[in-house]
Order: structure tokens, then sequence, then C-alpha cells
């Protein structure tokens, strides 16, 4: 089956710098097949016939002790990660593809946090929560914005890695051409 990994937390410099050529080498090392890489920020497409708990905690190690940082893993299978990209509420013209997120996560999200972090947001912050993403708007962009990833890691709980709406897109399109 074809999955798309999205790792939280890499940086082209300082201490999570991960290179998109060795993370390809040592997750095709791994046993991992077709294995291919989407921008710097982290996104792996492969094969496997692992479930998705087991794909995420092998990438973890190999990544933790093959490259060094301890970088979480959040596994999606193309469908799931089509799924994200077309039931995304903010993805008309007028929200201006560049200021929302799409959050995914392996973990269930308590419902009862979902109503304290609606309340928390400011004006021009607009959140929707599903059972396969939480999806924000941030009219102002993520660095003046009270809802951002580490925000609601911690609000909720649980490890969130976030992409824009366009990456989402560009990446189910790489999977579809090769």
């Amino acid at each position: 089956m074809k999955y798309i990994a999205l790792l939280r937390g890499v940086m082209p410099t300082g201490k999570n710098k991960v290179m998109m050529a060795d993370l390809n080498e040592v997750v095709s090392k791994a046993g991992y097949d077709n294995v291919t890489t989407y921008i710097q920020s982290g996104n792996i497409i492969f094969d496997s016939d692992k479930s998705e708990e087991e794909i995420s905690s092998d990438i973890h190690e190999t990544i933790k002790n093959d490259l060094g940082p301890e970088l979480p893993v959040i596994v999606k299978t193309v469908d799931q990660l089509q799924m994200i990209a077309d039931h995304n509420p903010y993805k008309e013209e007028k929200y201006r593809n560049s200021v929302f997120y799409i959050a995914t996560s392996m973990s269930q999200i308590d419902t009862e946090k979902q109503g304290e972090i609606q309340a928390l947001s400011k004006e021009g912050e607009y959140i929707t929560f599903t059972e396969e993403a939480i999806y924000y708007y941030l009219s102002n962009g993520m660095n003046n914005a009270k809802i951002n990833n580490n925000f609601l890691e911690k609000k909720l709980g649980i490890t969130l890695t976030t992409r824009n709406q366009n990456t989402i897109e560009k990446i189910i399109g790489r999977v579809k051409t090769n």
C-alpha cells in the first residue's frame, strides 16, 4: 500500500536538520519500497505492507538511530490524505490558500477540549475539527496567531504535524505521477 509519512519538526538547519537525500536513504534501507521525499519539510512517500502505527514507530526509530533527530512521524494512506484535502472547509479562494493549515495526528482528539480551543481563538482565526484532521484558517498568518501547531499540541495533549492545502495537494500529485 502507498503511504505518506509526515514528519513533525524537520528544519533545514539546527538540531532537527535532516537532509531529504539522507532521509530517503535510511527509509529505503529500513525496508520500505519506492521511497521518495517531497520538499525539505519532511514528507516521505513509500510502499509498505505494515500498519500505520508500525510504520510510524519504525521510521521514528530509524531516523533517531541513523540521523539523530527524534521526530514524531504521522503516517497516512494516500486515500486518507486525499480525504483530508477534499474536506478542508477553508480551501475556497476567499480564504487565500497560503494562510490556512491542516493538522493531522494519529491520536483521537478529545471533544471536550475542542470547544475550549474554539473559544480561545482571536478574531480572524477559525478552526474546524473533524475525525481526520484539524483545519484552521489564520487571516493574519501563523506567526501572529494564537492557534498554531504548538498551541494545539499542548491543549490537546497529542502530537500534530501541520501542512497547508497547497503542500498536501502537491504531495498527492507527486504520488499520482509516480
